[in-house]
């Protein structure tokens, strides 16, 4: 999992804005859950967000079934690095002229990414190959890099949106402290985890309902249900884009405000 903080979050001002109510963070956990579970059954078990999740099954693969697939897992590895960095070059890069609206050039990027992993599911029909064919390569190569953005960009939401064992285990700690802090009357850690557990359990939520509604859409519409994340990551640009607007030109507004005053 990537996080670059220090990167992304000063230039968005994720913590202090209105990214910081959840929206994007829920959006984004429900593409991840989508996107994973619907790579996972029509891409020979390939994780497309769950990234370090192909080295178990490569892994396996190799043991059980003669290493039919474990050369396309592994492959995935190296797509989604060097995918994170090209886009920490990117990132440093917009620091310096277009800081505010780094997020949301990412964020239209993994929608434009996933707008492509549709197209070119239909296109090469990878399901009907097998696990070690060139198109779930390409195909579940594609879902990576849209899911490195996605992955790239965790860092700048108050929790993450791909993987959710680390949002499972917070949520025990904090559900166990809150119960704690109800019988010793603890008010400050009583609202902390108050506070976390009102922003854990609505990711994880999003998460597996997405990966529900993948399983179920895969059945229903085949392809055609890779679409339905589409316009979920593409309402969480648009989220961002509005954010950075409103920062322009607040930006603007006070600097014509120093200028009048001098």
């Amino acid at each position: 999992m990537v996080a670059l903080r220090g990167d992304l979050a000063s230039p968005v001002d994720v913590r202090d804005g209105p990214l910081r109510k959840l929206h994007v963070l829920v959006l984004l956990s429900f593409t991840a859950g989508f996107v994973d579970t619907a790579g996972f059954i029509l891409l020979f078990e390939l994780f497309t967000a769950h990234i370090t999740g192909n080295i178990v099954i490569a892994l396996a693969d190799i043991v059980h079934r003669g290493g039919v697939g474990a050369l396309t897992a592994f492959l995935m590895l190296p797509i989604f690095a060097v995918t994170v960095v090209l886009l920490t070059l990117l990132v440093d890069t917009l620091r310096l002229t277009l800081r505010r609206w780094i997020l949301a050039i990412l964020l239209s990027l993994q929608t434009l990414l996933l707008i492509l992993f549709f197209v070119a599911a239909i296109l090469l029909d990878p399901s009907a190959t097998s696990a070690s064919s060139w198109q779930v390569i390409v195909v579940g190569g594609i879902g990576v890099i849209a899911m490195a953005v996605q992955n790239t960009i965790a860092g700048v939401l108050p929790k993450h949106s791909t993987v959710m064992t680390g949002n499972s285990t917070n949520t025990i700690i904090h559900a166990v402290r809150w119960i704690r802090a109800r019988r010793t009357r603890n008010a400050s850690q009583l609202a902390k985890s108050r506070g976390e557990l009102r922003t854990l359990w609505p990711t994880m939520c999003a998460f597996a309902l997405g990966g529900a509604i993948a399983a179920i859409g895969i059945v229903t519409m085949g392809y055609w249900c890779l679409l339905v994340p589409v316009p979920t990551t593409a309402a969480a640009a648009l989220r961002a884009i509005g954010v950075s607007l409103e920062g322009s030109l607040k930006a603007e507004e006070a600097g014509v405000g120093v200028t009048n005053d001098n």
